[in-house]
């Protein structure tokens, strides 16, 4: 049984990297209503208590694509107990997500995205 579960988690890894793949690559762009969907998802799943939660209805809103990549990635969080961004060298990546998309977090050292108005 053990086998047939490793070449399982193989399989699932082998077309949920790819939509994992994808969605960084959108929530990187900053700058559409996709890669904020994108974002909120990835930084839900880094961190729900520092990034809060995703909100569905901003997902039922997007493209078949994204949807179906969120989902992929969704199970397979959900299915793989232990399966972290950091666990799968992605650590990086969501870091600059959070920088990108949640400035305001301290705890993250977050850089300005936007230039600072004096006054």
């Amino acid at each position: 049984m053990k086998a047939a579960e490793d070449a399982s988690v193989a399989t699932t890894e082998s077309y949920t990297r790819p939509a994992l793949d994808r969605l960084l690559d959108i929530a990187l762009e900053i700058s559409s209503e996709e890669a904020r969907c994108a974002a909120d998802f990835l930084l839900w799943w880094y961190d729900a208590d520092a990034y809060g939660a995703i909100n569905i209805k901003a997902v039922q809103a997007r493209g078949p694509s994204i949807r179906h990549d969120i989902v992929l990635v969704f199970a397979w969080v959900i299915n793989t107990p232990g399966l972290s961004p950091k666990a799968l060298g992605y650590g990086e990546q969501f870091e600059r997500i959070a920088q990108i998309w949640r400035p305001q977090d301290g705890r993250r050292n977050a850089i300005q995205t936007q230039p600072v108005r004096s006054e």
